[in-house]
């Protein structure tokens, strides 16, 4: 038995365009009310497509995250690392 997913991308809202500036493109997030047609074999390509529409920026919210996330070296599965982050201001002589 083989288990596998795919994160199916569409084109960015404004908010994630800022985040994601270079390809433009963000997870699809299915709305709630829409699961159902999502998961039903018989759903027309048509409506699929519109279920996934870039999710509205104003349900979204964004913060930065700590340059940790990305070290592998590190267990990543803990909640710390994905709590608002401030990274420090640079430092300069003058």
């Amino acid at each position: 038995e083989v288990y596998s997913f795919s994160i199916i991308t569409t084109s960015a809202n404004t908010m994630m365009s800022e985040i994601h500036n270079s390809k433009r493109r963000m997870p699809v997030i299915i709305n709630p009310d829409g699961e159902e047609d999502w998961l039903y074999q018989g759903t027309s390509p048509l409506k699929l497509k519109e279920l996934m529409n870039s999710y509205p920026d104003n349900i979204l919210h964004a913060h930065t995250v700590s340059p940790m996330i990305t070290n592998s070296r590190i267990n990543r599965n803990n909640e710390e690392i994905t709590k608002p982050y401030s990274y420090p201001h640079d430092q300069t002589l003058f």
